[in-house]
């Protein structure tokens, strides 16, 4: 059996590893954008743009606004077309992920600063001072029955440590914009692939998905 200290601090690391991704997620998506359609990747402009920021809510809107420029032109076609329907679906899976990954950093940052509490099972608490962090833990324990963490008052065990970590590399959902980006991008509207990429999406976000071609009204029954 793997020593309490060891695990708890074990744990931490993986925590911190899986902040670190939602970095790396935001600059491979922002990539593939800050560049014309038929050239390839641009990893130093979009590292570079993404690093600019220190917050991570900060690296998420600079990303977030090069895709609703990029979105601009479906965005102006009129609400009921395809365009329109598929740069919505784009900004609210992007939306949807960024802010699940980015709703368990808090925990990293109660980790990372705060005291690891020794026995049968090792805790990482938060300190005195950081009141942002008790004031976090006492709000997400209150929600008991619908938080996936157990009740633990007094900090985070290794277990929940994990499953936030868990929680924060859902961000590589965001990878999976990238083929309906460049459709848009090339104003290519149509094929299988995309309606494959977009289904596939909106199935694992549980978002309603934009059809490529309207469904036929059948005709009623003439009244005789």
């Amino acid at each position: 059996m793997e020593d309490p200290i060891t695990e708890i601090n074990a744990a931490i690391g993986n925590l911190a590893r899986a902040t670190s991704s939602i970095d790396l997620y935001l600059t491979v998506l922002l990539s593939e954008v800050v560049h014309p359609p038929m050239v390839g990747q641009d990893l130093w402009l979009a590292s570079l743009m993404v690093q600019s920021q220190g917050r991570t809510e900060g690296r998420i809107d600079i990303v977030r606004n090069v895709i609703e420029r990029e979105l601009a032109f479906a965005f102006g076609q009129p609400k009921h077309t395809y365009p329109y329907k598929l740069a919505e679906f784009v900004l609210k899976a992007f939306n949807k992920v960024a802010a699940h990954s980015t709703s368990y950093v808090w925990v990293r940052n109660l980790a990372s600063h705060g005291i690891v509490l020794t026995g049968e099972t090792c805790l990482v608490s938060p300190q005195m001072a950081d009141f942002t962090g008790a004031e976090n833990l006492k709000r997400q324990r209150a929600k008991r029955g619908k938080s996936p963490l157990p009740a633990n008052e007094q900090g985070f065990s290794a277990t929940e440590l994990l499953h936030c970590a868990g929680e924060i590399r859902s961000i590589s959902q965001i990878g999976n914009l990238i083929p309906i980006l460049k459709s848009i991008r090339l104003r290519s509207f149509e094929g299988e692939k995309l309606e494959a990429a977009v289904v596939q999406l909106g199935n694992d976000l549980q978002l309603q998905v934009p059809l490529q071609v309207r469904p036929h009204r059948q005709a009623k029954p003439k009244r005789r």
